[in-house]
């Protein structure tokens, strides 16, 4: 596996963006937040990514993901939209998630979390709500 230090002060280049880089030369994908679709059934395609964001404009469905790599660490973040008690009633049969399926803030504007590591099988994961 290729290393690469990491220096603030480099050519003008952020820390965020060389790290960005970097993941792009490991894993083929960077560590920047994709923007889901909403929609009835909600799909990630993890070809690029591993962090994504959906705002639930309705009630929904988290379908598996397609193109994980195993042993990556992959983050959704459910947003409820302006008006909020969305529901999230669907998982995927790939989700793992401990303590069952998840239930959601229903605050307007509120923020949680599923974050899990793809282990071939399954996304072993755990929630957490009321995400900062």
């Amino acid at each position: 596996m290729a290393q690469q230090q990491l220096n603030d002060g480099e050519a003008g280049l952020s820390f965020r963006s060389k790290l960005n880089d970097m993941f792009r030369q490991l894993f083929g994908f960077t560590q920047s937040i994709q923007q889901l679709a909403d929609g009835t059934t909600i799909n990630t395609d993890c070809t690029q990514f591993a962090k994504a964001k959906v705002i639930l404009q309705g009630n929904r469905t988290l379908a598996n993901p397609t193109n994980m790599q195993i042993g990556v660490e992959y983050f959704w973040y459910i947003v409820q939209d302006n008006v909020g008690s969305r529901l999230l009633t669907a998982y995927g049969s790939m989700f793992s998630i401990i303590g069952g399926a998840p239930v959601l803030s229903t605050a307007p504007n509120a923020v949680d979390c599923i974050r899990g590591v793809y282990d071939g099988i399954k996304i072993r994961a755990v929630f957490q709500k009321g995400f900062p």
